[in-house]
Parts: structure tokens; sequence; C-alpha cells
């Protein structure tokens, strides 16, 4: 049974060979491109039909962005067709180019008028034109085979089954529990060559730099500040500024590597992040024990989420528990800028990571392990509470309250951990820096 679609079909007119596919994609990419705006871009060979599947989706929130500009100007080298079927909605589209001029469109239900118009435009019904594909696809805002972001000065491949719609390439804080006196952090990853491309860089061509990024943001003292020491150093780069401004300088360089982040985590209270999600990644596979002590404080819980983090214990990471977060490892951080560090003090606000433990626990949690984990702490906690086994409807009753009560702090850890999954799955295929920045 065929699924849903929205795609561009393209057939290159002559067909140019197989072996040619990488410059057919990179002229698809530069087309693309030439919107001037982010994207997510996938590109997949269907060679039994001699066609090209192409779906094009916005960064932000993964939903499609085809538009008629950009399939007249893939239908520049031959055809190109705008595909969109909903079978729930009882959708179909059909719009085609030639050569870059509009051909009457069809718009109606998935029928057998449809298939007749695809098999007129493809030689192929809809069932036959999914076949053709290699099975990655699922469907909207869930990545398949050959897909990459477009983002400025680079493209970035994506995993096959990551989630698209989490606002991943650009910074985003959704503001919980934010207050002028709660530091907060985020997880990003970065271009590894960009520290020490900054570093070479002029500091006047930083400034220059900074202020056009800045254009129409509100006043900023600490960025006013930036910039003119950096225009002080002149021709002169930031290794080899004088000691007295590397604090200013360290900043300067956070700010721009912030800035040029690829991939971002949701940011949140740093205390959150140490104390509900990082613990949730560590826990030990042991059956909860729960002392009549116990009780209140997981009534109080936000969720059973919460309740499984005061509960269970966490394995320590490498070295034991961090000093600048218990569930990171001292050793996995280090200083963006190592050369800045002064008798062994460093004032920057943003550290490198070593995510490959982090990353192995995040797999860790595919599957069952972390609702295995909530059952064991729902089934000790009920016993202890009613001093009865945890069966029939009273048990489905109590997990069902615990649910509705704390649905919008698991929405918010569940949330967590997919991002700052998607971080380190995007770094470790792209080769990017993955680092901690604390803010606020």
């Amino acid at each position: 049974m065929s699924k849903d679609l929205t795609a561009i079909v393209v057939r290159l007119i002559p067909p140019p060979p197989e072996s040619e596919f990488a410059a057919t994609a990179g002229w698809i990419e530069s087309v693309v491109r030439k919107r001037d705006k982010p994207a997510i871009l996938r590109i997949a060979p269907l060679p039994s039909l001699g066609l090209i599947q192409c779906e094009v989706s916005n960064t932000l929130d993964g939903m499609p962005t085809e538009d008629p500009e950009l399939i007249a100007a893939l239908s520049a080298r031959g055809q190109a067709s705008f595909v969109h079927v909903n079978h729930e909605a009882q959708q179909a589209i059909l719009h085609g180019f030639d050569g870059g001029t509009a051909l009457d469109g069809f718009v109606g239900k998935p029928d057998a008028e449809f298939e007749g118009k695809l098999v007129e435009r493809f030689g192929c019904n809809l069932e036959a034109l999914q076949a053709a594909d290699d099975q990655t696809r699922i469907g909207i805002g869930i990545v398949a085979s050959r897909t990459a972001a477009l983002l400025p000065g680079r493209s970035i491949g994506l995993p096959i089954g990551m989630p698209s719609g989490l606002g991943t390439f650009a910074f985003h804080d959704r503001g919980a529990e934010a207050g002028p006196d709660r530091e907060r952090c985020t997880f990003f990853a970065f271009d590894k060559q960009l520290v020490d491309a900054l570093c070479k860089t002029p500091g006047v061509d930083l400034a220059r730099i900074i202020e056009s990024a800045r254009q129409g943001q509100p006043p900023d003292a600490e960025a006013q500040q930036v910039v003119a020491t950096l225009k002080a150093l002149d021709k002169l780069p930031l290794v080899e500024a004088p000691s007295d401004q590397r604090r200013v300088l360290v900043r300067a360089v956070e700010m721009m590597v912030l800035g040029s982040g690829r991939v971002f985590a949701g940011g949140d209270r740093a205390a959150y992040w140490e104390e509900r999600v990082l613990p949730l990644m560590a826990l030990q596979p042991s059956m909860p024990v729960i002392d009549d002590d116990d009780l209140e404080s997981l009534d109080d819980a936000k969720s059973v989420l919460h309740a499984l983090v005061e509960i269970v214990p966490s394995t320590a990471p490498p070295g034991g528990a961090g000093e600048v977060m218990e569930g990171i490892g001292d050793v996995e951080l280090s200083p963006l800028l190592p050369a800045f560090v002064e008798d062994g003090t460093y004032a920057g606000s943003i550290l490198r990571l070593d995510p490959t433990r982090l990353v192995e626990q995040l797999r860790a949690l595919q599957g069952d392990s972390l609702s295995q984990a909530v059952m064991r702490i729902e089934t000790s906690w009920f016993t202890k509470k009613n001093g009865a086994p945890p069966e029939g409807e009273v048990f489905e009753a109590f997990r069902k309250a615990n649910s509705d009560k704390g649905q919008p702090d698991i929405d918010r850890v569940l949330r967590h951990l997919s991002e700052l999954r998607v971080v380190l799955e995007v770094a470790l295929v792209n080769d990017l820096t993955v680092a901690l920045a604390f803010y606020g």
C-alpha cells in the first residue's frame, strides 16, 4: 500500500550516468541554496525509474518548503514535478514544469485519476514510485537517507531516523523557569577548525564580523566592549594579544563560536540539566529501594522521571562527580581556548566536551530501557505506599495519575534527551566539536 509523500521528482534530459550522481546532487544542492536560506535537503536517486526524488524542508520545524520557483529551477535540465499525497486528508497534487515552463497541474484526491496522471508523467503509479526509493523514508519530520542540512558555508550530513523538527540548527531556549539569578546552559557543536581560524584572524576583522552579525539587535554593553577591544588590536591576531585583554577576547571568541554553531540542544536551567536530565542517562539498572521517609518527596516530585532520579542512583562519570556538572567528569571537559588559561584558571563560559560516554548512554536509552526503569520505580513506589501488590485497576489508576500530573515535566526531559542525542550524533557524523555553554 502506498504511503503519503511530499517531494519534487526530477527527470534530467538526457539522463546522466549513475557514476555522475555526485555531480548531479551538487547541482541540485546549488539550486536549492540559491533560495538563500537554510534548508534540509534529501536527494534520493530512483535509478530503476530514471528519476531523482528531492525533499526540501524548513530547518526550524522540519516541514516541507517546496515552492513553484524552486520546482521551475529544478526543471532547467529536464522535468521537475511537485508531488503531494495525504491519504488521511484525501489530498493529491501534481504540479509539473518542463524546462522552466509550468504545465497544467492536478489537484484532487489520491484516486484512479491521480494515479493516471502519475503514470502519464513518470511511467509508474505512486506505489511503484515509492518502491523505487530505499525504504528509509518514514515521513515528514524524520530524516531518511541521503539527507543534509544546507547551512551557511557548509552542508551537514544528518543520520537516518533523526527528528528534524526540533529547531536543531539554531540556538534556542524555551525559557522554562527563567530568572535573573538562574544560570542556564546548552550543548552545541561547531566546526573543528573554527577556533584556530578565529585566533589567527586580525582583531579589526573580527570586530567587523561581530558588528555585522549584531545589526538590528538591541545595544549590548558587553558586545560594545568586545568590539572596541578587537578594534584596538588592529592587525594583531588574538593569539598575540596582551594578557590583560584576554578575558574580553575569550568572550569575543565565545560570541562568534556560539553564533557559528551548527547544531544546538535546547537551553535550560543548568541545575535542571544537572539534576534531572544527565542522571537519567546514567541510571543504575537496580530495583529501587524506597523508605518511609521517601514517600513524601516522591509525592512532591514533578513527574515519575523526577521520582526516578531522586531514588535510583546514577553511575558517576570518569574520575567521579565533576566540578562544573556532577554528571560530566572533569576529564571530559576542556577550555575552548586552552592558550588563554592563566595560573590554572579559565575565564570562559564555553567548554569543549568529549561526547563519547554521553552518546553511548543516550543510545542505551533506546528501546524499553527507560520505560522499564519507570515501571520499576512505579512498582516499588505503589507497593511501599499502599502495602499491596502492584496490579489491577488500582495500580493502573496510580500510574495514570502520575502520568497526567507529570506530563509537562516528562515532555521537557524527553525533549532534552532527544535534542542532546541529535547534537552528539550529528557531531560524530560530521566531525564537529561538541561544547557546553553557560549563560544567563
